[in-house]
């Protein structure tokens, strides 16, 4: 109880910074993060049925934070270089895309283990599809940033944004994996991708990579 209890302290701080860092070149910041909350609630409860822990002071805010970090994404996407031209800035706008995804990773693991009948580290398969369409988007956003990236050589902060797109767009990678194969998703991009993945490599699926 602890350990979750840290967990929202920084949920709410990381959340706060996300706002502070992006909210002058974003129009309606707060808007945009409560449209796309209730979005994902509806995604990740099935329809006629309650979310088990609704009614915990964690349950909206997991859903806030890896929200947050897909409007990041898609915000530097949109402003481009009123943010990409400051590479102190953007960095720290990519390091809290990280923090606000990690976060609300644990959020959802906290929410899964006291549900009734959780899938991994959600608490359904609903959640767990719908967690998978929203890595997807944020694997797509992340490679489309990357694109933003320039003075990679004589920018350290640019070098570092670089390497961390690289880093999380693996990570999206992987739980979208992973969240496909908890929401039974036979024939998902997910599983699609990996089995392609498997092929280019040449490697069967029964063996392993060498």
């Amino acid at each position: 109880q602890t350990n979750e209890i840290v967990t929202v302290f920084f949920a709410y701080f990381v959340c706060r910074a996300a706002k502070l860092c992006m909210e002058d070149d974003v129009e309606n910041w707060d808007s945009k993060v409560e449209k796309n909350v209730t979005a994902l609630i509806k995604d990740v409860t099935k329809e006629g049925e309650e979310d088990f822990s609704i009614s915990r002071p964690s349950n909206d805010l997991r859903i806030k934070c890896v929200v947050t970090s897909e409007i990041i994404l898609e915000s530097i996407k949109q402003v481009g270089e009123k943010i990409t031209r400051e590479s102190a800035r953007f960095l720290a706008a990519v390091n809290l895309v990280v923090c606000c995804e990690l976060i609300g990773v644990a959020l959802f693991n906290f929410n899964a283990k006291i549900s009734e009948n959780p899938s991994g580290i959600y608490e359904s398969k609903a959640e767990a599809a719908a967690m998978c369409d929203h890595y997807e988007r944020l694997e797509n956003l992340s490679t489309a940033v990357k694109k933003l990236v320039h003075s990679v050589l004589s920018d350290k902060n640019m070098m570092r944004v670089k390497e961390l797109l690289s880093l999380i767009s693996a990570f999206f990678r992987h739980y979208k994996s992973n969240a496909s194969t908890l929401s039974n998703r036979c024939g998902s991009k997910a599983s699609k991708q990996q089995r392609m993945d498997v092929y280019v490599k040449g490697n069967s699926p029964d063996e392993p990579e060498q």
